[in-house]
């Protein structure tokens, strides 16, 4: 399993620090009140009651999203990730960077320091 299935490259500049580690593990994930999800059969459902959209993650996304809200920093969940997949670190940076970008921009999560 690969995890770039659930992401989509982007050549916008980093949504995350990457470089500085220590940066890295003071930042989290917060989930706004306005977010629901949905596990199901592997994949995930978000969605945002401000503006009434949906957005489903593969079973990729799904265990990304699971280790974004209840892991203790960033780079827990790179440090997971990497694990988990058989990905080269900066392919896993550059798509995890991706996905958070899109979630970010669709009001899914924010990106906040401990």
């Amino acid at each position: 399993m690969r995890p770039s299935r659930a992401f989509a490259s982007s050549s916008r500049p980093s949504a995350v620090a990457w470089g500085r580690r220590s940066h890295v593990r003071d930042r989290r994930v917060h989930v706004p009140a306005h977010v629901a999800c949905r596990l199901t059969g592997g994949e995930a459902v978000l969605f945002n009651a401000e503006t009434g959209q949906y957005f489903s993650l593969d079973d990729v996304g799904a265990r990304v999203w699971s280790l974004l809200t209840t892991s203790a920093d960033l780079q827990s969940v790179y440090d997971a990730l990497l694990s988990d997949y058989q990905v080269a670190p900066d392919v896993l940076r550059r798509d995890l960077d991706a996905l958070i970008e899109r979630l970010q921009s669709r009001g899914l999560l924010r990106i906040e320091a401990e």
